[in-house]
């Protein structure tokens, strides 16, 4: 079953969420599914290199004979543009991490401001509404990861194809140069960073929020009455971890008890 999850930041954005992928029939459909709108044009040129491989056939010998030989090559035309659409590809994601770097940066530095503001500055309410910040924030980095991750996944299947179709061992010597030259895709670079500080920033705040209850006064309780206290609680665990019950997870359950 398909769990779809929608972008907090960006609501045109989808991740579909399947069962693990076994063949790269299955890996093309999956990659189309999730990555949707304004996205696609960033990821890997799937299906156009599956193309560019597609064989050649050639029927040396009497082409009217059952018993023919048949053989299969890629032309040195096919591979020229194979690469092409492969550098293409990395040239792209290039410049989608670029952008998506700039955004958690602008973001980040301006919730890492409120975040502290909050910490430092005594104040009667506004926690919950910034854990929540904090935690689509942190949310939608895990979109990003989730999309490189895919895009890091569908270059080792497609190089796996083109030494296969080629006979040659290409794939270990380009991905190695992917990891040099685009580490992001790999370990998130700046992106992961945010992530690691937003966890952060939900577990200080979640201290505060519960730090903030109302202490038993002596006058309330000379009158006979108990006080009342009304805090938002969110499950640091429940809130961070991407799943099909996200949505569910980002909502703040608010817990009161009155006299």
């Amino acid at each position: 079953e398909i769990q779809k999850s929608r972008s907090i930041t960006n609501p045109l954005i989808f991740v579909e969420r399947l069962p693990t992928i076994t063949t790269m029939v299955e890996f093309g459909r999956t990659l189309n599914l999730m990555v949707q709108h304004e996205w696609k044009p960033h990821a890997v040129a799937y299906n156009s290199l599956k193309r560019a491989l597609v064989v050649v056939e050639d029927s040396p010998g009497d082409g009217d004979s059952v018993h023919t030989n048949r053989t299969y090559h890629i032309t040195e035309e096919q591979i020229a543009t194979y690469f092409r659409i492969y550098e293409d590809s990395v040239d792209r994601l290039s410049a989608f991490y670029g952008e998506r770097s700039r955004w958690a940066e602008e973001t980040g530095t301006s919730l890492e401001k409120q975040v502290n503001q909050c910490l430092f500055t005594p104040s009667n309410g506004g926690g919950s509404h910034l854990v929540a910040q904090c935690v689509n924030f942190s949310k939608d980095i895990d979109l990003v990861l989730e999309f490189l991750d895919l895009n890091a996944t569908a270059f080792s299947k497609i190089m796996k194809k083109f030494d296969k179709r080629t006979s040659s061992s290409l794939r270990e010597v380009k991905l190695n140069e992917l990891k040099k030259t685009h580490p992001y895709l790999y370990n998130g670079g700046v992106l992961r960073e945010y992530k690691k500080r937003s966890c952060e920033w939900v577990s200080k705040l979640d201290k505060r929020l519960n730090a903030q209850e109302e202490p038993v006064g002596s006058t309330l309780l000379s009158h006979g009455r108990k006080p009342s206290v009304s805090r938002a609680k969110l499950s640091i665990r429940n809130s961070l971890i991407l799943g099909k019950d996200e949505a569910e997870s980002l909502k703040l359950e608010i817990t009161s008890s009155a006299d």
